[in-house]
């Protein structure tokens, strides 16, 4: 639709609903933006190749620094992919940190898991990072991978920021993350 010429702004924003949302699933918007889901500016990364992959460093989980990249991580984020999901040594890790229980008790006292991105925090909830199959069965959408050797940022984290493709600046591309409402 960009190289047809049939959207006015080169960028496109992805917002995805929660399911206890009213009926909001979700909405792509092509040449612009949607600002009923975001509140405040979007942070922008400069992103490199085909999968549009940026530099992540540190992840927090609550308050303690889990030292995982501290030194930097390759990261991308994807619409099409249920979890987070990165080599399982790291998400084995997290998840330890967590201690979400399978039955679902004491989900109002797990911590935030905080993702730094250009400089700034992006915290996901665990109303994000937790799939709760029914009312006490529960799993982390933190998923181990050792096929993959860099951080995947899926619906979890776009459930938790709207996201941002900005193609107006070539040959950059950009990708930008402000706060879903």
């Amino acid at each position: 639709m960009m190289k047809q010429g049939k959207i006015e702004k080169k960028i496109f924003s992805i917002w995805l609903g929660r399911s206890r949302d009213s009926g909001a699933g979700g909405e792509i918007v092509f040449g612009g933006t949607n600002p009923a889901h975001y509140t405040g500016q979007h942070t922008y990364v400069t992103v490199k190749g085909r999968r549009h992959s940026f530099q992540m460093n540190n992840i927090f989980v609550g308050k303690a620094d889990t030292k995982r990249c501290s030194r930097g991580c390759k990261v991308f984020v994807d619409s099409g992919t249920t979890n987070i999901i990165s080599p399982t040594a790291m998400i084995k890790d997290i998840n330890d940190r967590i201690k979400l229980s399978p039955d679902c008790k004491k989900l109002n006292k797990l911590p935030d898991v905080t993702f730094t991105i250009g400089g700034r925090s992006f915290s996901v909830r665990p109303r994000d990072y937790v799939r709760r199959k029914s009312d006490n069965v529960c799993t982390s959408r933190f998923e181990g991978d050792d096929k993959v050797s860099l951080w995947i940022l899926g619906m979890p984290f776009i459930r938790a920021f709207y996201t941002v493709y900005d193609y107006t600046k070539p040959p950059n591309v950009n990708i930008g993350f402000a706060p879903s409402v």
